[in-house]
Parts: structure tokens; C-alpha cells; sequence
């Protein structure tokens, strides 16, 4: 069972929502789709939570599906040391693939599926920006991903998730985001009703401050930031 003391139920949200907005219950489901949209766009644009990794095998032809819940991804890659090592996205990748009785194939004279040569000259004059790990193509027109030259049976998927994770009990949400969800909630509902226009542009200046707020406490303290100056501090010069 989840900790209960720091998340609640979307449900709930949405009930305080009606209340504070003094709208009927008849507007529940509404509020609902306001909800879930503010959450995305929280999730998506204003707070670093929301990031879930997901571990997948590569099909026959190469791809992985995107995770059901993704909205957008942070990065594709494996794991190395105990660490992400991230593979290298290449948008001309060959994406295409050959149909053999109704099953999705790989041909290679047409360059499907051929493994991409990164032999380089060890000169100074050679070209940069090689990853002998592989490289990766997101297909969103069939929400994949086309994998290349990958030194590992198994790729991870750093992602954003799109927050609504559903239990037994319903969708929950953390209690410091209610603050903010509300706030978008009742400024959706209010863009829509003939009248309340100048209303409207009072609770986006508030969904407006909550969002800073959001972001004032997302935001790294001075030992994180620290720390990432000297991991990219190196003692000799880096070509």
C-alpha cells in the first residue's frame, strides 16, 4: 500500500476543485480532464519528477515500443559501471522495414538493419562524435524506438511519465502538487464559461504562481550544482 502521507487521490483534488470553483457535481468529469491535463503539463514542463525507467529487449527488427504511459523521453542508453552509458540519437537511420508474409522484416540491401560503421582514421584531422555503444531513432509515428549497433541485449528508457499511475484504490498524485493542479483546474474551467472572461485571467495569474512556486522548489540547492561543476572539471584540456 503507498504512503498516503505525502500523495492523494486525484479524486479528492478534483472534489476540493468543485468546491472552491462552486460547481456542481455534474461537472466532475471535467474537472477530471482538467486534472489529468494539468498533471501532464506539470510532469512535463515544470517539476523534475515524473521520470520512470523502463528496461526492454530489442525485437527481431531491432525497435521498442514506447511505454504506454510516456509522454516524452529524457534518454535511451545502457547500463555501463553502474551507470547510464546514453546511446547516440541518429536521425538517418534507416527506419524502414521489409514485409515477408505479413510479418515485419529487415532487409539489408536496402540498408534496413545494417549496422552503422564508425571506423574513423586515428589522426587529429579524423571526425568526431562516435559512440561504439550504438545509436537510436525515435519513431513516433509508431511510438518505437529503432536501435543501432547496440553492444547490450537490453536498452533502458529514461521517460517522462504522463502521472497517472492507477492502483486498486484510484490515481494519486503528490500532495504538493494539489496547490497547482487546483489552480489549473479552475482556470480551465473558467476559460470555458461565456462570461467569466475577466475571471479567467485572475486564476491564470494564480495557476501562474503556482507554477514558480512549483519551480522555485524544484530547483537544485547549491551543493547539487556544485557537484555538477566538478564532475565536468577535468585536469588536462578535452578536444
Amino acid at each position: 500500500m503507498a504512503d498516503l502521507s505525502s500523495i492523494q487521490l486525484l479524486r479528492d483534488v478534483v472534489k476540493k476543485a468543485l468546491w472552491q470553483a462552486k460547481r456542481p457535481k455534474t461537472d466532475k468529469m471535467r474537472f477530471l480532464e482538467f486534472a489529468i491535463d494539468g498533471l501532464r503539463e506539470m510532469r512535463l514542463y515544470h517539476v523534475r519528477e515524473g521520470i520512470k525507467v523502463q528496461k526492454s529487449t530489442p525485437d527481431s527488427i531491432n525497435t521498442v515500443d514506447f511505454p504506454e504511459d510516456m509522454e516524452d523521453y529524457v534518454a535511451v542508453g545502457i547500463p555501463i559501471n553502474g551507470e547510464l552509458w546514453t546511446l547516440t540519437r541518429r536521425d538517418t537511420i534507416i527506419t524502414t522495414t521489409t514485409t515477408v508474409d505479413e510479418a515485419e522484416t529487415l532487409d539489408s540491401t536496402d540498408g534496413e538493419g545494417v549496422a552503422i560503421d564508425d571506423s574513423q582514421p586515428l589522426t587529429f584531422a579524423g571526425r568526431g562524435g562516435m559512440n561504439v555503444h550504438g545509436y537510436y531513432y525515435a519513431d513516433w509515428e509508431n511510438r518505437r524506438f529503432v536501435i543501432n549497433s547496440n553492444s547490450r541485449t537490453e536498452i533502458l528508457i529514461y521517460y517522462i511519465s504522463n502521472g497517472v499511475d492507477t492502483t486498486d484504490d484510484g490515481v494519486y498524485v503528490p500532495k504538493k502538487y494539489v496547490p497547482a493542479l487546483i489552480s489549473f483546474i479552475v482556470w480551465q474551467d473558467a476559460c470555458f464559461v461565456e462570461g467569466k472572461e475577466m475571471r479567467a485571467q485572475y486564476l491564470e495569474q494564480q495557476w501562474e504562481k503556482r507554477k514558480h512556486e512549483l519551480k522555485e522548489a524544484e530547483m537544485p540547492s547549491i551543493d547539487e550544482i556544485a557537484d555538477e561543476l566538478y564532475y565536468t572539471i577535468y585536469q588536462t584540456p578535452r578536444r
